[in-house]
C-alpha cells in the first residue's frame, strides 16, 4: 500500500475498439507492476447547459452547482460537491468539518451516478475516532436511506489507520442521474471525516473481471510463517508459512489467483508474497484494521486463521474470544458481502514443548475455542453471509507437524494447512461455477447476431438473441444461454476443457439446478449422444450429433408439444460429454 500509487493521463479521446497498451521496464531489481486502468468520462467546463459544470460548487442551492459524476464505481471524497462546513484536504486523502465544541458544524458531500442500472451496496469508508460519536446520513435523490453514529470507543483519537471504517447499505437500486449525498455532523470535538463511496454490483462474477481470484490470507504468525520453521530460525523476508504450498496446489488445480495484502514476505519461490499475517496479532487487532485492506485489495476469497494469540497470552473468556470472532466475521462479511469467507479452527498444540512463558490452559483453551467455532460460521451462513468452515485444528498432529515451540506448524504442517484451505476454496469454486459465479472474463453479445472473440484467459460468453459465432480464444471458456430463444451459436473452438451453461427457467422441461443430467431417460433432464440422437422419456432432452457437432435441445422428450431446437454448432468437435453441461438457476 506503501508503494501503490497512479498517474493520470487527461483529455484522451476514445472509440470503440481502440486499443490501450502499457509498456514496462525493470530498472535495478524495481520490476514493472501494473494494478489497473481506470477510464473516467470527462465532462465539458466551457459548456454553460452542462449539468456538471463547475460554476459554484459550495452552494446546493446554485443549480449550475458541480455535482461529480461517478464514472466507474468508485470516487474519493474530496471529489464529490462540497457544501457547508466541509472542506477537502486532497494531501490527506479525505475531506472534515472544522473543529468545534458545540456540534455546530455540518456538512455534505454529492455525486451523480453515471453507471448501469442495477441493485448495488454503497460503502462508505470514513474515520470514527474515539473522542466522540459523530453522526452521517445517506440520502438517495434527497431521500433518507441510512443513518449512523460513530461512536468507536477504542480505534485512535485521529484520522488514520486505526479509526478508518467503513459502513455498507446494501441492496439499493440506482439508475442514471441518480444523486447520492452524504451529511456529517460533528460531535463534541469528532469531526465528519470521509474517504470515500464505492459502489459493488450485487451478483457479481466470483473473481471480478480480471479473470483470476483475489485471494487475502489473513491472520497472525502461523499466516505470515512462523520465525522458526523446521526448528531454524528464519529470515523474514524468507518466512513462507502455508502459503507456498497453497499456491503450488492452486496452481496445480489450474484456479488463477493472485494473493493480495499489505505484508510482503517469503522467498518468492512461488512468486506471490502479499498476505496479511500479522505476528503476534489478536482477532480485536485484525478486526480494528481489516477494513481498510479489505477496502485497498478488494479480496473474492479471505482466508481467516486467527486465534491462537488470544488464547495463549490473553485472559479473555472463550464466550468473549468468540464475539470477536462473531464481529470481526460481520466487519469482512458487510465490506465485502459477495466475496468468500474462510473462516478456520487454529492448530493444536504440543505442551511436552512449551515453554516457562506458556501458560498450562493453552491446549485446553484452543479446544474450547474450537469446538465452538462450526456453530458461529453455521449461524453467519444461516444469516445469508457467505462464510465456510475449514477445520485446520484436526488436520495437525500434534506430536507430528509442529515446530519446538509446541504451537507454529513445521513445513510438513504447513502443508496440511494448505491441503484444507484449497479444499475449501476448490468448493468455494466449483460451487461459484454452478451459480454462474465463475473465474472468468465475462463477454457478452446483444439482441443481434454478434460475432465475439475471448483472450487467452477463461471467459464466460453468452451470446443472448441472435445467431452468434462464439470463439472462447483459448483457457476454460463456459457458453452461457439464459433462455431458450437465445438463438442457434456457431462455437468455433469448443474443445474438452470448455463447458455449456444453460439456466434451468429459461429451458424448464424438468432441468433443476446443480442437478446432472441422466443418459437415460429422467425426470430432471437426459443427454443423449450418437450420429443419429434421438430422445428419451418425456422431459428434456439434451441431443448431440456426433457426426455434425449440432447440440439440439427437446424440451418434452418423446412429447409432441415441442420439437428439437437448435442451440449451439461446434465445430470440428465431436466428443461432448454429459459433465461438460451444467445446469444453473
Amino acid at each position: 500500500s506503501k508503494s501503490r500509487t497512479s498517474r493520470t493521463i487527461s483529455g484522451i479521446t476514445l472509440t470503440a475498439t481502440d486499443t490501450i497498451r502499457i509498456v514496462g521496464q525493470e530498472h535495478q531489481g524495481e520490476l514493472g507492476r501494473i494494478d489497473s486502468i481506470q477510464l473516467i468520462a470527462e465532462t465539458d467546463p466551457t459548456d454553460p447547459t452542462d449539468p456538471t459544470d463547475p460554476t459554484d460548487p459550495t452552494d446546493p442551492t446554485d443549480p449550475t452547482t458541480a455535482i461529480p459524476v461517478i464514472s466507474g464505481f468508485f470516487i474519493e471524497a474530496e471529489d464529490m460537491a462540497l457544501s457547508g462546513d466541509y472542506t477537502a484536504d486532497f494531501a490527506k486523502g479525505y475531506i472534515t468539518m472544522p473543529g468545534t465544541t458545540n456540534d455546530t458544524s455540518n456538512g455534505s458531500a454529492a455525486a451523480q451516478f453515471a453507471g448501469p442500472d442495477g441493485t448495488y451496496d454503497i460503502l462508505v469508508t470514513y474515520f470514527d475516532e474515539n473522542d466522540g460519536q459523530a453522526t452521517y446520513e445517506l440520502y438517495l435523490n434527497d431521500i433518507l436511506i441510512d443513518n449512523w453514529t460513530a461512536n468507536s470507543l477504542g480505534g485512535s483519537p485521529i484520522a488514520d489507520s486505526k479509526s478508518r471504517t467503513s459502513r455498507t447499505i446494501s441492496g439499493i437500486t440506482l439508475t442514471a442521474t441518480d444523486t447520492i449525498r452524504i451529511v456529517g455532523q460533528e460531535h463534541q470535538g469528532e469531526l465528519g471525516r470521509i474517504d470515500s463511496i464505492q459502489l459493488i454490483a450485487e451478483g457479481g462474477s466470483l473473481a471480478g473481471n480480471n479473470g483470476i481470484l483475489e485471494i487475502m490470507p489473513l491472520g497472525d504468525s502461523i499466516t505470515r510463517g512462523a520465525e522458526f520453521e523446521n526448528g531454524v530460525k528464519s529470515n523474514l523476508a524468507t518466512q513462507n508459512g502455508y502459503r507456498d504450498h497453497l499456491s503450488q496446489l492452486l496452481n496445480i488445480g489450474g484456479i488463477g489467483f493472485d494473493f493480495v495484502g499489505s505484508q510482503s514476505n517469503g522467498d518468492g519461490s512461488f512468486n506471490d508474497t502479499e498476505h496479511e499475517g500479522h505476528g503476534g496479532w489478536k482477532i480485536d487487532q485484525i478486526a480494528s484494521n481489516v477494513s481498510q485492506w479489505l477496502t485497498s485489495y478488494q479480496p473474492e476469497i479471505i482466508l481467516l486463521h486467527i486465534g491462537t494469540n488470544d488464547m495463549r497470552s490473553s485472559t479473555i473468556s472463550i464466550t468473549e474470544a468468540i464475539s470477536r470472532l462473531s464481529n470481526l466475521i460481520d466487519i469482512i462479511t458487510s465490506i465485502r458481502p459477495n466475496s468468500h469467507l474462510i473462516v478456520a479452527s487454529i492448530g493444536p498444540t504440543n505442551p511436552a514443548s512449551f515453554g516457562p512463558t506458556t501458560p498450562a490452559n493453552f491446549p485446553q483453551r484452543i479446544a474450547d475455542y474450537n469446538s465452538r467455532i462450526p456453530g458461529l460460521v453455521s449461524n453467519k451462513t444461516g444469516e445469508g453471509k457467505k462464510v465456510s468452515f475449514v477445520d485446520i485444528g484436526n488436520a495437525l498432529i500434534s506430536t507430528q507437524h509442529l515446530e519446538p515451540d509446541g504451537y507454529h506448524p513445521n513445513d510438513e504442517g504447513n502443508q496440511e494447512i494448505a491441503s484444507s484451505f484449497y479444499a475449501a476454496i476448490r468448493d468455494v469454486v466449483d460451487s461459484a461455477q454452478s451459480d454462474e459465479l465463475l473465474t472468468n472474463n465475462l463477454v457478452i453479445g446483444t439482441s443481434n447476431s454478434d460475432t465475439l472473440i475471448g483472450t487467452t484467459n477463461n471467459e464466460l460468453i453468452r451470446g443472448e438473441h441472435g445467431i452468434d459465432t462464439l470463439t472462447g480464444g483459448g483457457g476454460i471458456d463456459t457458453f452461457a444461454y439464459s433462455s431458450i430463444q437465445d438463438g442457434l451459436d456457431y462455437i468455433t473452438d469448443f474443445s474438452e476443457d470448455d463447458r455449456l451453461l444453460f439456466s434451468a427457467a429459461g429451458f424448464n422441461g424438468g432441468l433443476s439446478k446443480d442437478i446432472q443430467l441422466s443418459t437415460s431417460a429422467s425426470n430432471s433432464g437426459t443427454f443423449v449422444s450418437s450420429n443419429n440422437p434421438i430422445s428419451l422419456g418425456s422431459s428434456a432432452n439434451f441431443l448431440f450429433d456426433t457426426d455434425t457437432g449440432l447440440l439440439q435441445f427437446d424440451r418434452d422428450g418423446v412429447g409432441a408439444a415441442y420439437t428439437p431446437v437448435d442451440i449451439a454448432q461446434l465445430t470440428g468437435f465431436s466428443a461432448l460429454s454429459i459433465s461438460q453441461i451444467i445446469i444453473a438457476a
